[in-house]
């Protein structure tokens, strides 16, 4: 049932990881949507500034990775520059995709579908030249990256979060504090 806004939640029971794709349905008062090539696996947040997010194409020795790409099961849900959920839907990675992948999300990505052999999924959320006060409400942060990437998503399951960002607060003797 949606709330006054429309919102609804929809709790899964717990599933083991699975490469083989699958049919998600959902179906509501006679009305149905349907999603293929469901996966079950691991889902990161990838987030910061400009360091998490420059592509895999720009990495050093990148080619021969990107060309493999579609032979691991790593999928990418790319938000950026303030730009919500609603900007953008999953790409599976594959020869020509993975270069516009995060390269230090897709590195990370490759090592644990390698080591765990599932299905990993990278949200990336990242604001070039951010402060981390942009990514927080407490030690009078802003939370406007967050406000408009995070929260969104919440109250999304993820199974850990990579954070790649400071270079905006060089010198600031509080950061650990607020990271």
């Amino acid at each position: 049932t949606a709330d006054g806004n429309g919102r609804f939640v929809a709790t899964l029971a717990p599933m083991s990881a699975s490469a083989s794709p699958s049919t998600l349905s959902v179906s509501s008062n006679g009305d149905a949507v349907t999603l293929d090539g469901v996966q079950v696996g691991e889902v990161w947040l990838c987030s910061g500034q400009s360091n998490m997010g420059k592509p895999l194409s720009y990495a050093d020795g990148s080619a021969p990775y990107i060309a493999d790409a579609g032979n691991h099961n790593i999928r990418l849900f790319r938000m950026t520059a303030n730009n919500g959920p609603s900007t953008t839907t999953w790409q599976v990675s594959d020869s020509s995709t993975a270069a516009d992948f995060s390269a230090v999300g897709y590195f990370m990505g490759l090592d644990l579908s390698e080591d765990l052999d599932v299905p990993v999924g990278l949200v990336q959320a990242t604001l070039d030249g951010s402060n981390i006060s942009e990514w927080e409400h407490s030690n009078g942060g802003t939370g406007d990256a967050y406000d408009a990437m995070v929260k969104p998503i919440q109250p999304y399951a993820v199974r850990g979060v990579a954070w790649y960002q400071g270079e905006s607060n060089g010198g600031d003797a509080a950061y650990q504090t607020k990271l």
